[in-house]
């Protein structure tokens, strides 16, 4: 595993906590019933990608496309 210099550890963790943003406010909105059940929800959603978009990378990238990908066969 090479070493990543501090911007690519920046831009890792902030767009997959954009990505867990949009994931976890959508699975929220239609699934909490309150206030405390979807902010846990999304923090939940949030530190989940964004570690996950931090520790592996490219592959988290792709294993999301491929995780979506039934939206690209239609």
């Amino acid at each position: 595993m090479k070493a990543h210099d501090e911007s690519e550890v920046f831009v890792r963790l902030g767009c997959g906590g954009l990505l867990g943003l949009v994931l976890g406010g959508a699975y929220a909105f239609y699934n909490t019933e309150t206030a405390l059940g979807f902010a846990a929800c999304l923090a939940v959603y949030v530190a989940v990608c964004a570690l996950g978009a931090w520790r592996f990378g490219d592959r988290f990238w792709h294993g999301m496309r491929h995780l979506f990908s039934f939206w690209y066969h239609r």
